[in-house]
């Protein structure tokens, strides 16, 4: 009989900075360099959301180089390519991952990405407590806007998004965001 050992947080964060993983249950993910539209949706993504919430002083907004420690026994850490938590629900960041779901959490389709990915981490997010996850699919041109005990709303290049009651007053043309 194998048994496999299930990874820790803490495991996770000795690896080390630049180890390309996530930890979704105490398993490792690999998780591939995305490439150039992912990099500059995500960098407009951060700019965007990262100028409102700092000019209404509503909390912070962390790039995916953040952990956030979503479960423990097993632990699951993962890095939203954007995500927003309320001033409130953290008042300092933590030196290691962050012990809170974000209110936020924004995904960024890559190319390695596969449908099963993608609805596995909306998953984990929503059962997490995240309120609100965006699934951005820069090739599309569309973003999901998934909440918990809510239907899945998809817009379009044409559409706008809005923060809903954990980013109260954020509005962004998808339009702006992806030319």
């Amino acid at each position: 009989m194998v048994t496999t050992r299930l990874l820790t947080a803490d495991d996770l964060f000795e690896l080390g900075p630049d180890s390309p993983y996530e930890l979704i249950e105490g398993e490792l993910i690999e998780v591939n360099p995305p490439g150039g539209i992912h990099g500059e949706v995500a960098a407009r993504l951060t700019i965007f959301v990262g100028s409102f919430v700092l000019s209404q002083r509503l909390g912070k907004v962390f790039s995916n180089d953040t952990g956030f420690l979503l479960q423990r026994s097993p632990d699951t850490v993962l890095g939203p390519d954007v995500a927003f938590v309320r001033r409130e629900r953290l008042t300092e960041s933590p030196v290691a991952y962050i012990p809170v779901a974000p209110d936020l959490a924004i995904e960024v389709v890559s190319p390695s990405n596969t449908r099963a990915s993608i609805q596995r981490k909306t998953n984990v997010y929503l059962e997490s407590g995240v309120e609100q996850v965006w699934i951005v699919g820069p090739l599309r041109l569309e973003l999901h806007d998934c909440q918990a005990d809510a239907q899945i709303i998809t817009l379009g290049f044409d559409d706008v998004v809005s923060g809903g009651e954990g980013l109260p007053g954020f509005e962004m043309r998808l339009r702006d965001l992806f030319t």
